[in-house]
């Protein structure tokens, strides 16, 4: 097996530092650590970042920023709850034109769904 150069170790020391490599090139890469300063600072910075990483543990933000952001998101969310309903409601008002006649069977169809609902719950629990 030939010797690794600092441009075929520096991309594997991730994969060596977790021990997904091969036996044969984790061989390969502690002979090249061995004899480079270079990449043993660098796996040295990674064994460092990992720890650091591993130890991280996500604050809680303080209870008067918790309130605050809750307040300011509340304010908006009612704000374009206000502009929703009232986009709505401006939009419902808008009655497409519609004859007599179309009213008429409207109300007409309406009528007797009504009453077929009213006769099929009457069948379901009367008879």
């Amino acid at each position: 097996m030939t010797a690794l150069g600092c441009s075929e170790v520096v991309p594997r020391l991730e994969s060596h530092l977790r021990g997904d490599c091969s036996p044969e090139l984790i061989l390969l890469i502690d002979e090249h650590l061995a004899r480079c300063p270079a990449c043993r600072r660098r796996l040295a910075h990674l064994k460092q970042l990992s720890s650091m990483i591993a130890a991280w543990r996500p604050s809680r933000p303080p209870r008067q920023l918790r309130t605050e952001i809750a307040e300011a998101v509340s304010d908006q969310l009612a704000q374009a709850a206000a502009t929703a309903w009232a986009e709505r409601t401006r939009l419902s008002l808008r009655f497409p034109a519609m004859s007599a006649w179309q009213r008429f069977a409207t109300w007409l169809v309406i009528a007797a769904l009504v009453f077929l609902g009213a006769a099929i719950a009457y069948r379901i629990f009367f008879v």
